[in-house]
């Protein structure tokens, strides 16, 4: 006569999206099966404009992190659908994605959006769009990457260093590294 139901679907029945998106935070940080998630992760992402850009920023990282950048940014392009808007660390999350698939072409376009959007990439936007350039073997476009953010006024760091040598390195090219 009862009826159970999972946690998950409990949640979805809640109309807090805060409470909904924390719990799915909390279910990926645990390493639960996507599968168990996905009504949850489709109820959120058709409610996207009610989120927050943090919100966003941390499901598309934890996404990311369990093994997901597709799922990341797949979320990205459901955020340009409904118009929400974006900020630094949501393109910095996407483009972490695109290093973490090998997608270096949308990396390096979504450096283009942001300049193009009025949102100036920051050291974390170069270094993540070169080490997807290092993860798929574009030497060459990592160091046009450095070579575009020094002339824009933002300063490599460590991460960034090391990506641009490995990329060479992988690359065959090690005097470039030089």
């Amino acid at each position: 006569f009862f009826r159970t139901y999972s946690r998950t679907t409990i949640l979805m029945l809640t109309t807090d999206i805060n409470v909904q998106a924390n719990e799915l935070l909390r279910a990926l940080g645990q390493a639960q099966p996507l599968a168990t998630l996905w009504p949850m992760l489709q109820n959120l992402q058709h409610r996207g404009s009610e989120l927050s850009p943090r919100l966003h920023t941390r499901i598309m990282a934890a996404l990311s992190k369990c093994g997901q950048p597709l799922e990341a940014l797949n979320w990205f392009s459901s955020l340009q659908q409904q118009g929400v808007t974006k900020n630094v660390y949501i393109y910095n999350s996407a483009i972490n994605a695109c290093g973490k698939s090998k997608n270096w072409i949308m990396a390096i376009q979504l450096i283009q959006d942001m300049e193009a959007e009025g949102i100036p990439p920051d050291t974390i936007s170069y270094s993540a769009a070169i080490s997807a350039c290092e993860r798929s073997r574009q030497w060459q476009k990592a160091l046009v990457l450095m070579e575009d953010m020094q002339a824009k006024g933002v300063a490599p760091n460590t991460v960034t260093y090391n990506a641009a040598i490995s990329a060479c390195e992988k690359g065959g090219q090690w005097q470039e590294a030089l």
